[in-house]
């Protein structure tokens, strides 16, 4: 099983991250602060594909450099690939706050789709 981790990122423009660990890298996407609760919820909401992170961050909280902010971890565990194509991406999530299937919808893309079901 693989690791996964949703940091809170606080900055001038705060949102959440996803990292899902993928070999030596963590594929990254952020969820808009403001859409995190109906992303727990189980609506979708939309998600940015953004550069991969250093697998550092999967059990990193504190200070980012050069003023970026800060992040904290909102959950963290471990996940299975149930079907990954050029267009889904479904994940199940073994987590400390998240139990369930996590859909990315276009996940190499962005704008993209982003849910959550128990």
């Amino acid at each position: 099983m693989m690791k996964y981790v949703i940091h809170h990122h606080v900055t001038e423009c705060s949102h959440y991250d996803l990292m899902v660990e993928e070999g030596d890298t963590l594929l990254t996407w952020n969820i808009n602060e403001d859409d995190f609760d109906d992303f727990l919820s189980g609506l979708p909401v939309t998600g940015e594909r953004i550069n991969d992170h250093r697998k550092f961050y999967l059990d990193y909280s504190g200070p980012i450099s050069c003023g970026r902010g800060t992040v904290s971890s909102c959950d963290s565990g471990f996940y299975e690939i149930k079907i990954k194509n050029e267009n889904i991406f479904q994940l199940i999530l073994q987590g400390d706050r998240l139990k369930g299937l996590l859909t990315i919808e276009n996940y190499d893309n962005s704008p993209c789709r982003i849910w959550f079901t128990n």
